[in-house]
């Protein structure tokens, strides 16, 4: 923490908590249990806009919860009368309209605003928008104290649309498992002796890459054929659950494919990554996953992309390896010299663990706000 801590804050958090759990949810939950939270005076707005179900629909459900949440948050700026409101943004299109709205009349009140951005894609809202949507999004930039992003890679993307001191690294952390769950004390599930095992916990989406790994996995099958892929998570659509499927049968691999479906918690999540002995996320597009800081806190070597900040967490040749995206040919190569060779998954696992220890814990996360809230509160 800082040397000269700052006052105790009044702050107001909008965004989610879990359930369900997936990267905004889970950073808010282990930023309200952190110390950061200890130290200022914390509201938590939970706004539950996002579901699978309706994933970039706009519903009837949605504009009535919007309503009652904008009635809640004026309510709450009124009687708390916090400094800073922090406010996780989305840049996609429909979104950004109620992001607008909120994080407008946050400042027509007059609180000192903070976009929480867990992706990067803010530039290309920009460069798609019209008449109307651009000069609100210049607008908004111009009026905020402050953008939070993930990483150094987010902060470059963002320079052409804020001044650079608007731009704060927060990055992310996720609990450390081994602390909750210490291993001695949760029973992995048996499998045959030769096995090994690749897991993938991501949403089964065409922008995470999951065609990407499928034409690797004949490849890699071959080479491997004790090799298991298991998927950990919903499908996109029904109508790509039947590609798959398809895809999976009229190749033979059955035997070596698991869809295993939604994680639903923290206890099953670690069990899946503990049966592991490689993961995988060949993200697409991508900001900063929290799947892959779960893997190395359980010290498995990763295969990834180079999207995104995954390099600022996944150091190639040393915690595992980066492939360029959509290169199936060279994920199955990685992934067969990870599969092939347990001491060095061995070695990247110390390393990748090491790495979580150094950098993403709730620890390193809350030391990091607080020296971002003190660059604000100096200006």
């Amino acid at each position: 923490m800082p040397k000269h801590p700052i006052p105790r804050l009044k702050i107001l958090i909008c965004g989610m908590l879990p359930p369900p759990y997936f990267g905004h949810s889970m950073v808010y939950e282990v930023l309200m249990a952190s110390e950061f939270a200890e130290q200022h005076d914390i509201t938590f707005l939970d706004m539950h806009f996002w579901s699978y179900a309706e994933h970039k629909q706009l519903t009837i459900n949605k504009l009535g919860k919007m309503l009652v949440y904008l009635a809640h948050y004026v309510f709450l700026i009124a009687a708390r009368r916090p400094k800073y409101v922090v406010y996780a943004i989305s840049f996609d299109v429909l979104p950004f309209w109620k992001d607008l709205l909120f994080c407008g009349v946050g400042i027509l009140l007059g609180r000192r605003v903070i976009l929480h951005d867990m992706g990067q894609y803010a530039g290309e809202l920009y460069d798609s928008a019209g008449p109307l949507r651009r000069p609100a999004l210049r607008w908004l930039l111009a009026k905020v104290t402050g953008i939070l992003v993930l990483g150094r890679s987010q902060r470059e993307l963002y320079i052409r649309l804020l001044p650079k001191e608007k731009i704060l690294v927060g990055r992310a952390a996720v609990a450390d498992s081994q602390r909750l769950f210490p291993p001695h004390n949760l029973p992995i599930e048996s499998r045959p002796a030769q096995t090994v095992r690749v897991l993938s916990l991501a949403f089964i989406s065409v922008s995470k890459g999951i065609w990407t790994t499928m034409h690797a996995l004949p490849l890699v099958i071959a080479k491997i054929p004790q090799a298991v892929f298991e998927f950990a998570g919903p499908f996109e659509s029904e109508a790509l659950k039947i590609a798959l499927l398809e895809f999976v049968s009229a190749n033979n691999l059955g035997p070596h494919v698991i869809f295993s479906g939604y994680v639903s918690s923290a206890l099953t999540r670690t069990q899946t990554y503990r049966s592991a002995d490689v993961f995988l996320f060949p993200s697409n597009r991508d900001a900063f996953s929290l799947v892959l800081l779960h893997a190395i806190a359980e010290g498995l070597p990763v295969v990834s992309t180079i999207e995104g900040a995954i390099p600022e967490i996944i150091e190639n040749g040393h915690t595992g390896f980066l492939i360029n995206k959509g290169d199936s040919r060279d994920l199955s190569d990685r992934l067969c010299q990870l599969l092939g060779d347990a001491e060095l998954r061995q070695q990247m696992g110390q390393a990748a663990r090491e790495k979580y220890l150094n950098e993403f814990t709730p620890q390193r996360f809350a030391e990091r706000l607080e020296k971002l809230l003190q660059l604000v509160e100096d200006r």
